[in-house]
């Protein structure tokens, strides 16, 4: 949140079984990106995976966000989904 109590950046943990859990809604408002926001959220959902015992964390990147996920450590297994016909997903994976 920022000084005015409005959301800067969002992101959720699902967990998928005992061992995996995905990131989902992963977002970051404009004017705050490249600020650190994001990284922090991502290190902070891997420890709460790594507390409940996940071993691995799976996402679906857009194509313009790989570079940011490889940089956290995540690499790319495959083409996924095509959103509203035009953006490009790719399944990333990570283990903790």
């Amino acid at each position: 949140l920022n000084d005015n109590e409005e959301a800067i950046a969002v992101c959720r943990l699902q967990k998928v079984n005992e061992k995996e859990g995905q990131i989902r809604s992963m977002g970051v408002k404009q004017e705050f990106r490249a600020k650190g926001y994001g990284a922090i959220i991502i290190r902070y959902l891997e420890s709460l995976a790594k507390a409940e015992g996940m071993i691995k964390i799976i996402l679906h990147a857009r194509e313009n966000a790989i570079p940011f996920y490889e940089k956290m450590g995540y690499y790319t297994i495959e083409k996924s989904y095509l959103l509203f016909d035009e953006i490009q997903h790719y399944k990333m994976e990570k283990k903790i």
